[in-house]
């Protein structure tokens, strides 16, 4: 068993894209950036962790859909070509605190304005 952890852990240092990657069955998986350790373990080991991003934009189409319905199929397939996290991101994280249609048309205006035309 010994040799088995000590195999994840290398692969989490040394390719945590691939380690995350095994996590959610072979989902395309960017790294954003590792984490500090220094949080409380409750009496356990933690070696490292990452923030990561998965399916971003999708999940942004999704969430705006959900609550606007439909809207505009250009600005739907403009928002899949972003592969930038860091303008991804933003969006994703207003995205996911939405509360209402008109918020969900707000962003969807804020993200029209933001992208290269």
């Amino acid at each position: 068993m010994r040799s088995f952890d000590q195999s994840l852990k290398l692969l989490l240092q040394e390719e945590p894209a691939d380690f995350i990657r095994f996590a959610l069955r072979d989902r395309a998986v960017q790294v954003l950036e590792p984490l500090p350790s220094g949080r409380p373990t409750r009496g356990r080991d933690v070696d490292g962790g990452y923030r990561a991003s998965w399916g971003g934009a999708q999940t942004l189409v999704r969430l705006l859909s959900r609550w606007m319905g439909a809207f505009d199929e250009a600005l739907q397939e403009r928002i899949r070509h972003v592969t930038d996290p860091g303008i991804l991101q933003p969006w994703l994280d207003e995205a996911l605190g939405l509360g209402d249609p008109k918020a969900a048309q707000r962003l969807a205006k804020k993200i029209r304005k933001g992208l290269p035309a």
